[in-house]
């Protein structure tokens, strides 16, 4: 995390981070559906294992992820200039045992590096094999492994479809940034916003000129199943909402439900928290939600593909801009109650707001 704001001068020898070369990464990641589909089937692949936090199914979808943000041109915005920052957690209660699991960070570049960059991100976690209270599998379908096609594969999908997008506009023109961009795949989502929580308690505090270390969060959780709406929450973070959502909006025209609520059971919340104005994207529930039924086959890539857009349209708008959005909620401390959810009341948590989304 100490290489967020500094820039890395270079990424020689990230190969070695990795897991090894892989043959299914897609040439140049783009906003495209056969780019996004194939980023949603390596995302859920069998070796991947449903993706458990900190099992070596994670391990390599992580690697995956670090191998596409390296091979599209980013930097490397992890620990000590690696991709990845490293979390403990506790597990396998009663236990208690200690386990490691990562996020992967990439960093776009702008003109000015000591701006508060954007960060755009979605977890890289599901359930593994469904073992923990979280699986809504049916009891035939107990054990089997829990693809997380929607939840969060298509969110993945379309964080890579973005950055190579905008890697791709940065190398070749037009495109210029004032801002950084940071795009991150997050960890421990699942369990409780562990991997978005350990990188806000690593920002640099607020300075004295009242400078945030962040401009704003994008979240992109759940976006693969559009149907009649797109919901966007967290519209009462910021007055400039409502406007750059409209404004970006008018290209894509999306069905776009926008919802006020900012404290929610997705890794937003870990942004609004710290006072960083934060919209999190999301399609809705479905049937399969949480069962080994969420498979990549069942998700809408063409709509995903307009939700990438519009992310992206926003993302660039509040790069090239030299103002912060505004922050209009409050912050919670961070021994907050809906900051320190078990994993248990997590799922619970969650389960009852997606599905007051339906």
């Amino acid at each position: 995390m100490n290489a967020l704001l500094p820039r890395i001068a270079s990424f020689l020898g990230i190969a070695l981070a990795c897991s090894g070369p892989r043959s299914d990464l897609p040439a140049a990641p783009d906003l495209t559906t056969d780019s996004l589909r194939q980023a949603v089937r390596a995302l859920t692949a069998e070796e991947m294992q449903g993706r458990r936090t900190g099992s070596e199914g994670e391990r390599r979808a992580a690697a995956y992820v670090a191998q596409v943000f390296a091979r599209i041109g980013l930097e490397p915005a992890g620990d000590d200039g690696t991709w990845f920052q490293s979390f403990d957690f506790r597990s396998g209660a009663p236990e208690e045992q200690h386990d490691e699991a990562r996020n992967v960070l990439g960093r776009l570049p702008g003109a000015s590096p000591g701006w508060p960059p954007v960060v755009i991100g979605a977890h890289l976690d599901h359930l593994g094999h469904g073992v923990d209270e979280g699986s809504l599998a049916a009891h035939d379908e107990r054990d089997q492994v829990h693809e997380g096609a929607d939840d969060n594969a298509s969110g993945v999908a379309a964080l890579l479809g973005i950055a190579g997008s905008l890697a791709s506009q940065a190398r070749h023109g037009p495109l210029t940034l004032e801002r950084d961009i940071v795009f991150a795949a997050w960890s421990g989502e699942e369990i409780g916003l562990l991997g978005s929580k350990a990188f806000v308690r690593q920002l640099p505090k607020m300075s004295g000129h009242g400078a945030r270390a962040i401009s704003a969060y994008l979240n992109l959780d759940m976006v693969g199943r559009l149907r009649h709406r797109l919901l966007i929450y967290g519209m009462s973070s910021s007055s400039v909402w409502p406007t750059q959502v409209e404004r970006h909006n008018a290209v894509t025209r999306l069905p776009v439900v926008p919802q006020r609520d900012a404290i929610l059971p997705t890794d937003a919340t870990s942004f609004h928290s710290r006072g960083i104005p934060a919209l999190s994207f999301f399609t809705g529930l479905h049937a399969e939600y949480h069962t080994p039924r969420d498979r990549w086959p069942l998700l809408n890539y063409g709509g995903l593909r307009e939700i990438a857009r519009l992310v992206e349209s926003i993302a660039v708008s509040l790069a090239q801009s030299s103002d912060l959005p505004d922050f209009l909620g409050k912050e919670i401390p961070p021994h907050d109650a809906t900051l320190s959810l078990t994993a248990r009341d997590h799922s619970r948590t969650l389960g009852r707001w997606r599905s007051s989304s339906t």
